[in-house]
């Protein structure tokens, strides 16, 4: 209550402060928003080293791409490249845009001022056909995502973002059985409330209440220690930034059902090219909100093992990201749930790590090539205590809750690799090729049996698969595009059962269209 009501007061004191001009509003951009992959290709070309705990703000956004731009490294950009900076400085940092959305890249659908409020509002379209794994049938499907904001001058911003999607509900989309346990349906029209939060920002310092999503550490397809796109978390945070140091933390619920909470902090450092990140992160359950996780200085860890019991399951990690040389930008990240310094023969270490890497090309031909791998050891990501374990809502992943971290989860190894190229500065043809093992442990088994400390790993009947596919997409104007992606995989050992083998199959052509 005494953090809420510290978010409340600072809300309001940036209320009355004076308006800045650097941008409209702070709203944070959406993970899924094109402007973050269009950033990754100009860092990997040298032209800026990206911080990593997303979403970033506005103002965050127009400081980057401000800075691209002065660098005076446009004349060696290919056409994807000047294309790409082209759409991210009519976005952020053109003089008129700035001042009034309406000039934007991607303009909202409606708009309002009088000052000193700002109301604006968008609703888009997406349009589907598609066949998914394990599917018997070409499904169609009708999407919107419309979002509303009011901005107090321009240090306060409120956002909401809603998902609508209209379509056929059976299989993994029947009632209580959603990708989000906050997903409802009622006769195929599904809502999900995905954000809905107030920010109040200057220069260096947001603080934020509400719900949004967390995304911390380099990797570009879901990192080890938050849930990135995958669950919105409702919560109070911060964010500060002095000079090259960047602290960011939040409390989050889980459910107010089994008072399950989540916290954490994050403590990065970008020095030359190369950001560096601490983090760490708790979940616990059974009691209400404890202010000693809402710090956002100190150690978790050490405040458990001194002064509570066994029964939070914290965790911290480590990452690192670097372009040392131009065109190429390689990552890692560390995260140990235990690791055992003396070795009792009984418990076993619980460790995950990817790695991975981006190389830029501009000639002969602009393409991105990426490669990454991670592996996530048996028990990590679970505790003793079940009501613990390291995924959203109820902790239950049969009943929609989803990873709060290192997908696939324990017992896992995948790696993928990606090639995607640019025949014209608003096509990109993609391929890809992708692996993955499972164990028998993957199911969140709690460590419990001391006669099998540490099976080797993947453990059991290991369910194995390996495929690849293309995808080609066609950028319209105005953020609007047309994608269609293919996916072939061949399944060994399916479910961990031995002898279950299948070829599975995916596609989908898509359609997104703003309202302007």
């Amino acid at each position: 209550m005494r953090c809420a009501c510290a978010v409340v007061a600072l809300v309001l004191s940036a209320m009355m402060a004076p308006a800045r001009v650097a941008a409209l509003g702070q709203e944070f951009v959406p993970l899924d928003n094109w402007s973050y992959q269009a950033l990754e290709r100009l860092e990997a070309l040298g032209l800026c080293t990206l911080p990593e705990d997303r979403p970033f703000t506005r103002t965050e956004f127009v400081q980057i791409v401000d800075a691209v731009s002065r660098s005076g490294f446009d004349q060696r950009l290919s056409a994807r490249g000047r294309y790409n900076l082209a759409r991210l400085e009519k976005e952020y940092t053109e003089f008129t845009s700035q001042r009034d959305p309406q000039y934007r890249y991607d303009p909202p659908t409606f708009y309002l001022h009088d000052a000193p409020l700002t109301m604006q509002g968008d609703v888009d379209l997406d349009a589907s056909a598609e066949e998914s794994f394990f599917a018997e049938d070409t499904e169609f499907y009708l999407r919107s995502n419309p979002t509303f904001k009011v901005h107090l001058n321009d240090n306060v911003t409120f956002d909401m973002g809603y998902r609508l999607t209209f379509g056929p509900e059976h299989g993994d989309r029947i009632r209580n059985r959603k990708p989000s346990r906050g997903e409802k349906s009622f006769k195929g029209l599904t809502a999900l409330y995905e954000r809905g939060y107030v920010v109040a920002g200057w220069d260096k310092f947001h603080v934020f209440a509400g719900r949004d999503h967390i995304d911390w550490g380099p990797s570009d397809w879901g990192n080890l220690i938050t849930p990135g796109g995958n669950i919105s978390v409702d919560q109070i945070g911060a964010r500060v930034r002095i000079k090259n140091l960047r602290l960011s933390a939040f409390h989050g619920q889980l459910s107010p059902l089994s008072q399950r909470y989540f916290a954490g902090h994050r403590l990065e450092i970008a020095w030359r090219r190369s950001v560096f990140g601490i983090n760490e992160t708790a979940v616990y359950a059974g009691r209400d909100f404890d202010p000693v996780y809402a710090v956002p200085l100190g150690s978790f860890y050490a405040n458990q093992f001194n002064a509570r019991d066994n029964s939070d399951n914290i965790m911290w990690s480590v990452d690192a990201k670097t372009s040392f040389m131009r065109m190429f930008t390689v990552y890692g990240s560390l995260l140990i749930d235990d690791a055992q310094w003396e070795r009792d023969g009984v418990n076993p270490d619980k460790i995950a790590f990817d790695v991975g890497g981006r190389m830029a090309l501009s000639s002969p031909v602009a393409a991105t090539v990426s490669a990454r791998y991670r592996f996530v050891d048996i028990y990590t990501l679970t505790h003793h205590d079940s009501t613990a374990a390291y995924v959203s809502g109820e902790g239950d992943l049969a009943g929609g809750d989803v990873l709060l971290g290192a997908s696939p989860g324990p017992d896992t190894e995948t790696w993928r690799i990606r090639a995607d190229v640019y025949p014209r500065e608003n096509v990109v043809v993609g391929l890809f090729a992708y692996g993955e093992g499972r164990g028998a442990g993957n199911d969140f088994r709690p460590h419990t049996a001391p006669e099998d400390p540490n099976p080797p790993f993947p453990s059991g009947y290991v369910q194995r698969t390996r495929g690849g596919g293309a995808d080609v997409r066609w950028e319209l104007r105005r953020n609007q595009f047309v994608t269609g992606p293919y996916t072939r995989a061949r399944i060994h050992s399916a479910g961990n059962i031995l002898g279950m083998d299948e070829t599975i199959s995916a596609f989908r052509v898509f359609l997104h269209w703003e309202f302007l």
